[in-house]
């Protein structure tokens, strides 16, 4: 549940985001959006491929995108996770470390 729910807050903010940009900039945002997912898309399926050694065959080209999708979903998960780490962190204003390097006694 609190996965989907975070999905659900990224995909409102980049929508948001989109349609913001798309406004101010109009076709060159968009432009801009789709020639990057499509590199992105690219650099990443050929990496699967080549690292996986999958042959380009109908049975090989099906298992590919199998690893791949399993590939993606893995690193949201990951990058999911470490955002929670990092909002679960104690961020308070107090910095010990430079006290303690420059020898400061409070």
């Amino acid at each position: 549940m609190a996965i989907s729910a975070w999905i659900f807050v990224a995909i409102i903010i980049l929508v948001i985001f989109l349609v913001s940009t798309l406004i101010k900039k109009k076709q060159s945002a968009a432009t801009f959006f789709a020639i990057t997912l499509t590199v992105f898309l690219v650099i990443s399926i050929a990496y699967v491929f080549i690292e996986n050694n999958i042959p380009f065959t109908i049975g090989g080209i099906l298992d590919g995108i199998k690893i791949y999708l399993y590939w993606l979903l893995t690193t949201m998960k990951n990058f999911v996770d470490i955002t929670s780490y990092a909002i679960k962190k104690d961020w308070s204003a107090k910095n010990e470390t430079i006290k303690v390097l420059l020898g400061i006694v409070l």
